[in-house]
């Protein structure tokens, strides 16, 4: 059976995705002021009970999305939370790559989403098709449910918009509740942007987190 572009990119894609998602490079200059903000960060109390000191983010600034001559569209980075609020930071890092294909009206994003605890991080991989609802030279708009099927109240309760600005480099998503019955406890609307680079594992000296384990072993 055939499959269509955008699919087998995705499957060829993702596998590349997962091995890649924490091998960002930081630059040399900078190795002293990543051990310092390393240092900043020991410091605060953890308001995340699954952070890894080790896991860091490396963020580049947006640039211009290419379009291929309006035939297919690729991102790839980080979902951050548009809200400065802590309440609203997302649990588990996410990384992610989308291939949005024209002809199909499709945007297929593949999110590896990184479960770190003290020691190890664990690695999932999730798959989402967004459905294309317009396209021009300036950008494009695509969305996703409600699935009124979904185990998940969140799927069953919002819809999903994910915008591009091929100019800016900007792309973003919206959850927007829909506040149907039983869907009361989802109030606001959670939007998102995506931060151009990676995440890494920070392996300089100073941020070990399993040295406490180490220490104790050695007496």
């Amino acid at each position: 059976m055939f499959m269509p572009l955008s699919c087998r990119l995705v499957k060829a894609l993702s596998a590349a995705l997962l091995f890649l998602s924490l091998t960002v490079p930081v630059p040399a200059q900078g190795v002293s002021e990543t051990k310092q903000q390393a240092d900043k960060e020991k410091a605060k109390p953890p308001s995340n009970p699954f952070r890894n000191e080790r896991l860091k983010r490396a963020e580049l600034k947006d640039y211009p999305i290419e379009t291929f001559h309006g035939t297919v569209v690729i991102v790839d980075g980080m979902w951050v939370p548009e809200s400065k609020d802590p309440a609203k930071e997302i649990v588990f890092p996410e990384q992610v790559k989308i291939i949005c294909t024209n002809s199909e009206k499709t945007c297929e994003e593949v999110k590896v989403i990184l479960e770190p605890t003290s020691g190890v991080v664990f690695v999932d991989i999730d798959q989402t098709t967004w459905q294309i609802t317009s396209w021009d030279e300036h950008g494009l708009l695509a969305s996703y449910g409600p699935d009124v099927s979904a185990l998940a109240a969140s799927e069953r309760c919002h819809r999903h918009v994910l915008a591009m600005t091929f100019a800016s480099g900007a792309v973003s998503t919206s959850d927007i509740p829909t506040h149907e019955k039983g869907c009361e406890m989802f109030a606001e609307t959670e939007s998102h942007r995506l931060a151009r680079g990676g995440y890494y594992v920070d392996t300089t000296s100073g941020n070990d987190a399993d040295s406490p384990y180490k220490n104790k072993s050695a007496k």
